[in-house]
């Protein structure tokens, strides 16, 4: 342990696997900057998955409306249109934001689309709610991904198209081209 003051502030200096870690503490009292030399230390002999672990952790004490907040704003950065997420969101943390992510269950989930089926919601607009909700559960959200998956609930029934036999027309018509294309030669 190495902890020396260079002009104001104290730095701290040690050898870690063979490689020299250096860095200010931020602070001019000396026992602070010990405290942050040893948290340094400490937080680099972890392994990753152990810190990985811990942030798993400190994402399921969030609630889903701090989990959701936290999401849009690096989903705005990210992509062009944000809308479709800060809608589908809105709806999500209206029902379930003051649960805690930690509280979110197949069950939960379950109950979530029955009240949104219930507010006549389009079946393909709860599944998309669905999705980002699960996305905000991290690795919690992958096992209950799987369990609706087995359980045949992760998405919901939509109903077939007025056409007939679940085609949609743009399909219907790209299939015809090549045959009007040949009868109008």
């Amino acid at each position: 342990m190495c902890v020396f003051k260079n002009g104001k502030l104290y730095h701290y200096e040690f050898i870690l696997d063979g490689r020299r870690h250096r860095g200010s503490t931020g602070t001019a009292d000396r026992d602070e900057a010990v405290r942050e030399e040893s948290r340094q230390r400490e937080r680099l002999e972890k392994s990753y998955s152990q810190v990985i672990e811990e942030e798993a952790r400190e994402q399921r004490r969030k609630t889903i409306q701090q989990a959701s907040d936290e999401f849009l704003l690096e989903y705005k950065v990210k992509h062009e249109s944000p809308t479709f997420a800060v809608y589908a969101l809105g709806h999500v943390t209206d029902h379930l934001g003051k649960k805690l992510v930690v509280e979110i269950t197949p069950a939960v989930v379950k109950g979530h689309q029955t009240s949104r089926l219930a507010e006549k919601a389009g079946p393909k607009t709860i599944d998309n709610e669905v999705l980002l909700l699960l996305r905000l559960c991290g690795d919690q959200g992958d096992l209950i991904r799987a369990r609706l998956r087995r359980e045949k609930a992760m998405k919901l029934a939509t109903t077939p198209t007025s056409s007939g036999g679940g085609t949609t027309t743009a399909i219907r018509s790209s299939r015809s081209l090549p045959s009007r294309a040949r009868a109008t030669r």
